[in-house]
């Protein structure tokens, strides 16, 4: 009866080793980051509408490139 005891032990303590090895170094799975300061918020705000400018900038194509539509073959009918 010690002796299963002591193998199931083993095994669990086997298995639940090998699940902590799956995770990266220095990866806590409890979150301990401070919170963003007032300037990193800000610079993050004026970033976030830096980006929202340049996408908007970027102009709308006018129509649907194929790129493979001069090798194609002209479907039978």
């Amino acid at each position: 009866m010690l002796r299963k005891t002591i193998q199931a032990t083993l095994i669990l303590m086997l298995t639940t080793a090998s699940v902590f090895a799956q995770l990266p170094p220095g990866v806590h799975l409890k979150r301990d980051k401070p919170e963003p300061t007032n300037l990193k918020k800000e610079r993050q705000k004026v970033l976030d509408h830096a980006y929202r400018s340049a996408v908007k900038k970027i102009p709308e194509p006018e129509k649907n490139v194929d790129p493979w539509g001069n090798i194609r073959s002209t479907p039978h009918q």
